[in-house]
């Protein structure tokens, strides 16, 4: 809808956009997205929701949040994050 490609795999998608590094992941927005892995490889991805939370599928959709104090907070994910990318 907005003339954006965007590829099936989150190790793909973690190439388009403008970059968020972690360390600015304040400036995260809603509907940006958010890229998790270990050692630096992308393995997942969430679609940003603001407010520190995301929806994401690990076989079902699901919420999560970045937030210790949030009772969605996904504390693997949260360790895990690596950057954001915005896409539009």
């Amino acid at each position: 809808m907005e003339g954006v490609e965007l590829p099936r795999d989150s190790d793909m998608q973690a190439q388009v956009g403008t970059l968020v590094p972690l360390e600015d992941i304040g400036r995260a927005a809603k509907g940006d997205l958010l890229f998790f892995g270990e050692k630096g490889s992308v393995t997942h991805v969430a679609l940003y929701t603001g407010g520190g939370r995301f929806i994401h599928s690990y076989g079902e959709v699901k919420m999560g949040s970045l937030d210790e104090d949030d009772p969605e907070y996904d504390e693997k994910l949260a360790r895990s994050l690596l950057f954001a990318r915005k896409i539009l």
